[in-house]
């Protein structure tokens, strides 16, 4: 404001300077060549300081005015920049708070710069299961395209399209908000799946299967065949899992869970709970019976 006013002032100076000498010009006094020279040189002044007004003053106005709004911009800026992870194939995120999300192929995750220090707020569209940070002062949320998934701290499989929102609790509560009707809520806890449909919303009982296994790294089995638990041991830890076929006979039903252990440490309780023999078998394992001689092994041993 004062390089406005200084420029105002002299240009107002000048003027007056100017109006004199004409003044004195157009009086039948006579002017002298030299005072006719300064008076041509205080109008190119005059011009010159007119034309630098006219051109900064409004470069200066709007600069003044619009000074807050780039602030604020800047803030909303920093506050709106947010960062997009769109996964070309199973990829692992994990967030400066902690929470680990696992996208599948083709997902996206978008979450902001200063995640953490503000709200937990992420956006996500696709296949993914999250396995969020416990913060009671910072509830985790999930923006889709027609829901709201909020919770404290939680594990949960959610698959978003379009026009439907899917979310399969395994570990807390989940709370879950239509976007069209936000007085739409519902809680989901383990072993419930929760959907959104346009402003509709309902549960259902799910059964866990252990095709969540890739994300929990828990496998499950309720009085399950040994031939389906091989065939399960087999897709989870992508190595050929078999039962010889005098064994499968036996229809031995297997009732465990197995919560982060390599497929050694599975097999190893497998021989050890049913009594089998573990062999290797090409790249992977064959699950047998024991015979005579191994049984009278293991009982003196």
């Amino acid at each position: 404001m004062k390089n406005q006013t200084g420029s105002s002032l002299l240009f107002v100076r000048t003027r007056a300077v100017l109006h004199r000498l004409t003044r004195r010009q157009h009086s039948q006094q006579p002017v002298s060549e030299k005072t006719q020279l300064f008076i041509i040189y205080v109008k190119a002044i005059s011009v010159g300081i007119a034309c630098l007004l006219i051109l900064v003053f409004p470069l200066f106005y709007f600069s003044m005015d619009a000074g807050p709004a780039r602030v604020a911009g800047k803030s909303t800026t920093a506050e709106s920049a947010w960062k997009q992870v769109a996964a070309e194939s199973r990829q692992i995120v994990t967030l400066s708070d902690g929470s680990v999300i696992t996208l599948t192929k083709g997902s996206t995750l978008t979450y902001p710069d200063n995640f953490n220090h503000a709200d937990r707020k992420v956006k996500t569209s696709g296949e993914a299961y999250f396995d969020i940070k416990h913060d009671d002062a910072k509830p985790f949320e999930i923006i889709t395209s027609t829901a709201i998934i909020r919770d404290l701290g939680t594990a949960f499989l959610l698959r978003s399209t379009d026009t439907l929102q899917e979310v399969v609790v395994t570990e807390g509560k989940v709370y879950l908000t239509s976007r069209q009707d936000p007085r739409k809520s519902i809680m989901v806890l383990p072993g419930q799946t929760g959907i959104v449909v346009g402003s509709s919303l309902y549960k259902k009982t799910t059964k866990l299967k252990n095709e969540l296994a890739n994300y929990t790294k828990v496998l499950q089995f309720q009085n399950t065949p040994l031939a389906e638990v091989a065939a399960d041991l087999s897709l989870y830890y992508r190595t050929p899992v078999t039962v010889s076929p005098s064994l499968e006979k036996k229809n031995i039903g297997i009732t465990a869970e197995f919560r982060k252990l390599s497929l050694e440490e599975v097999l190893g309780l497998l021989k050890k709970e049913h009594n089998l023999v573990i062999r290797k078998n090409g790249d992977g394992y064959i699950m047998m019976r024991e015979n005579l001689v191994q049984r009278i092994i293991r009982q003196f041993n």
